[in-house]
Order: structure tokens, then C-alpha cells, then sequence
């Protein structure tokens, strides 16, 4: 009796799984259906929709980014183009729409250069998601199990150096992305970043109404969130420019 409790039980799991599954593929269909027609705030919603239940999906955010920048909402386009991003590092249709929408922003601050090195290993770092490059060296991890193993049993002289060098090879690759893996998450963790979100932003000297203002940034501009006191954000620009601004005035990627 209980097995067949606990296989009915199976049963019904499968049966609202599969029929959550289909409700899901139809609402995606329903949204593109919409999109291509135009009707972008309705294909929007239902996208929105979906990212409820899968806020981590780089595709929705990228759908929903094409629909923002399809009315003309500038700060939400970038911000789910970054989301995009942020969640799939090499996603070239996200990287080129944000670069397009980074185009219509008024505000065109200059970066500061970094030292090439320093440059060259951020590039590096943000190639792929930290889970990327982690899965992977865990296979190389393996790998070095199976060369190993290959080493200790193989009576080929040949077949033995072979495994040996390669299990030390999958060894010291397979720490090395590790190492990688970590620095992606830690720098991920560490720089929080945001996106104007008012089509004009006063940037004050103090976390106060009636503080002084320093600089004016637009809709669409992303900042690096410092840290944060009383509702307000002290944030920093690529430029080395620095100031305070309301929380609720940006998107918090």
C-alpha cells in the first residue's frame, strides 16, 4: 500500500511538473508571438512573467531588455542587458544591444585607463561565469584521477609517461581554474554595480537632501555602488568621479 502511495505520489509529481512545463513553453511562445507583432509591453509582462520563476535566465533577461528598448525605457533596456551579462559573460547577443543601448545614453564618461596586465587578467576573468570555471576544473580534477590510474597500471613505458605528465597537467590546470572560479566570484561579490535609473540624477556631496551637488548623471548610466547609508548609495564612476545618490533613484544590478 505505501509503495503504491509513493509511486501514485510519483505519478502526480510528473503530472504537474509536466503541466507547469507546458503552461511555461506556452507563455514563452505567447510572448514572442507578441514581440514579433509589436506589442511590446504585453510580450514584456509575460516575459516578466517567467523571470518570477527563473530570475537567473540570461535569455529572459535579454528578451525583456529588447522589449524595454523597444519603448524607449533606456535604463531598463541596459539594465537587463547587464543582467544578461552578468549571468552569461559571453553572450554576444546581449554584449552587442547593451553596447547599442550604451550608444543612446547622454552621458559619455571617459574610463580610466587600467595597467595592460591588470587589464588583461580582468578580460580574462570575466570570459566566463565562475560556475563555468569551476565545472571545468573539476573535469580536469577527474581527468588527472583517470591518468593517473592510466600511470599506476599500464605496462607500456610510453603509455606510463604519458599518463604521468598528464595527470600533473590536469592537476595544475585543474587548481589553476579553480583559483580563477574564485577571483570571477570574489570580483563579482566585491563590485556591485547599478543603473540609473531617473532621466536626471543629482549627485551630492553627503548623504542629504540639501547637500551640495556635484555632477549630474542621465538615464542609463552605470555606477559602482561604494556602499550604502540610510536609503542613499555612495557610488563611484569609471573616471574616478565619486558622490552620493538616492537608492531609489537607480537599478541595482
Amino acid at each position: 500500500m505505501k509503495i503504491k502511495f509513493f509511486f501514485l505520489l510519483l505519478s502526480a509529481l510528473f503530472y504537474f511538473n509536466n503541466l507547469c512545463l507546458a503552461e511555461q513553453v506556452n507563455t514563452l511562445q505567447q510572448a514572442t508571438t507578441l514581440y514579433s507583432e509589436g506589442k511590446y509591453e504585453e510580450a514584456k509582462d509575460l516575459y516578466e512573467k517567467l523571470l518570477l520563476q527563473y530570475p537567473e535566465n540570461a535569455a529572459l533577461h535579454y528578451n525583456i531588455g529588447n522589449c524595454y528598448f523597444k519603448i524607449q525605457q533606456l535604463s531598463y533596456a541596459i539594465y537587463h542587458y547587464e543582467k544578461a551579462v552578468k549571468i552569461k559573460p559571453n553572450y554576444e547577443d546581449a554584449l552587442h544591444n547593451l553596447q547599442l543601448a550604451n550608444m543612446q545614453t547622454i552621458d559619455k564618461i571617459q574610463e580610466i585607463p587600467d595597467f595592460f596586465i591588470k587589464k588583461w587578467i580582468k578580460d580574462f576573468l570575466m570570459l566566463y561565469h565562475h560556475n563555468t570555471w569551476a565545472i571545468t576544473g573539476i573535469f580536469l580534477l577527474f581527468g588527472s584521477i583517470v591518468f593517473f590510474l592510466l600511470f599506476l597500471f599500464s605496462n607500456i613505458i610510453v603509455i606510463r609517461k604519458v599518463g604521468f605528465y598528464s595527470c600533473l597537467l590536469c592537476i595544475v590546470a585543474g587548481l589553476l581554474l579553480q583559483g580563477v572560479s574564485y577571483a570571477r566570484y570574489n570580483t563579482l561579490s566585491n563590485q556591485q554595480y547599478a543603473i540609473i535609473k531617473n532621466t536626471k540624477s543629482n549627485i551630492l556631496s553627503a548623504p542629504a537632501d540639501n547637500s551640495k551637488k556635484l555632477f549630474v548623471l542621465h538615464e542609463g548610466s552605470k555606477i559602482l555602488k561604494i556602499k550604502e547609508e540610510n536609503g542613499w548609495l555612495f557610488i563611484s564612476l569609471p573616471n574616478g568621479n565619486k558622490g552620493w545618490i538616492k537608492k531609489e533613484w537607480v537599478l541595482e544590478i
